[in-house]
């Protein structure tokens, strides 16, 4: 056995807050809400809520951002939505934010559901509606894709296809490789939790009267197969994962990225991949928090994450300067010690800003030895562990 050991370098300590805009800046436009269906080239109709910023001046335009998720937005997710939807229009911003082709109010071919997430038919969707979003009276043509969970992973892999209008994306709790660190299977192990079984019945049982219930639309929900059962069929790494892994080809990221993890979330470990091997512009944290966004993650400290992206945004999709290009690559989270506890829902710590990956950083390869000690140095076939 041989232990492989990441050198240490020089990097800046900073106390909490993170070193990053947090000051809410102040609502500069008023708001409209409108409900509409945007079709596809299959004459599809996808149901969006757009958050439509009024315009101050006559010719005023707006960049859009776009948000595409199968958790229904008209019922279950409407609350959480509105949330950072109206934050973000009311500074600037059109935002649009899309039910999944056969999920929520979106209509599908044939009623039929997503056979399974992230479908080339989703991210086919997601490109046609980036490329009309960007036509829209009254937008610049720009367009940024964010969104946690689901929506950093499209994010992400509707990027790889590099549409022309897709300015910036913002991913939150996302992965590049969705064999090893996806919720599926977890470093080869298969992972059934509420979320495996929630998803297929959300999409299974639409919430009547709002959305059709008849015949078609119960059959193909009882009679397809969960995806559940095809993750079963999947158990090793393949063709299947692969298809929208951004890991292994890194070349087709060109979309200036931000990226944010946690500490306490199982896709953590994508984040110095990304900032590794993708070219594109990419700044990341990776904060002390679970599965969820910096404002609201458990353990604490949380962070205003919105008035970054603001400014991440603003720099990319309006071409204003607002320090963007002075962050550091990385901001992560340090935890110090504390007294066990189950309920730990501040932790101490303290941030580091650095550059990554460092040039600095030289791996190297221990490996037991019978007297006890590491070499560095082993015979021929001796397995290795990273640490």
């Amino acid at each position: 056995m041989a232990l492989l050991l990441l050198g240490l370098v020089p990097i800046r300590v900073l106390g909490s807050p993170l070193p990053y805009p947090s000051r809410h800046r102040p609502p500069s436009h008023e708001l409209r809400v409108d409900e509409r269906f945007f079709p596809m080239p299959d004459r599809v109709r996808l149901a969006a809520t757009v958050f439509c910023p009024l315009p101050r001046v006559a010719g005023e335009r707006f960049p859009v951002l776009l948000e595409l998720l199968p958790y229904r937005k008209d019922d279950s997710f409407a609350r959480r939505d509105f949330r950072h939807h109206a934050y973000f229009a009311r500074r600037g911003y059109v935002c649009v934010r899309v039910d999944v082709r056969g999920t929520g109010t979106s209509e599908a071919s044939g009623g039929a559901v997503p056979d399974r997430e992230y479908s080339n038919v989703e991210l086919d969707d997601a490109v046609s509606l980036i490329q009309t979003l960007s036509r829209e009276p009254g937008t610049n043509g720009r367009v940024g894709m964010w969104g946690i969970s689901w929506g950093g992973f499209n994010a992400i892999q509707t990027a790889m296809r590099q549409p022309p209008a897709l300015g910036a994306i913002l991913a939150v709790d996302a992965t590049d490789d969705l064999y090893h660190d996806d919720v599926h299977y977890l470093d080869g192990i298969f992972h059934v939790d509420a979320y495996q079984l929630e998803i297929d019945h959300e999409n299974g049982l639409p919430v009547p009267p709002d959305y059709r219930v008849d015949a078609p639309f119960l059959a193909d929900r009882f009679l397809r197969r969960p995806w559940i059962l095809r993750y079963l069929e999947e158990q090793r790494d393949g063709a299947f994962w692969a298809t929208g892994s951004l890991r292994g080809q890194y070349h087709r990221l060109r979309t200036p990225a931000f990226l944010i993890g946690g500490l306490q979330d199982l896709y953590r470990d994508s984040v110095p991949r990304m900032l590794e091997h993708v070219r594109a512009p990419v700044v990341a944290w990776i904060g002390p928090w679970n599965h969820d966004f910096p404002d609201s993650g458990t353990p604490g400290p949380d962070h205003d994450w919105r008035e970054a992206a603001l400014a991440w945004w603003d720099h990319w999709l309006r071409g204003i300067d607002r320090g963007v290009d002075r962050w550091s690559r990385l901001a992560v989270y340090v935890r110090h010690g504390h007294p066990p506890g189950g309920a730990v829902t501040t932790a101490p710590g303290h941030w580091r800003t650095l550059d990554w990956p460092d040039r600095r950083i030289q791996d190297r390869a221990w490996h037991t030895a019978a007297t006890g000690r590491l070499v560095d140095s082993g015979a021929p076939g001796s397995d290795v562990a990273l640490v």
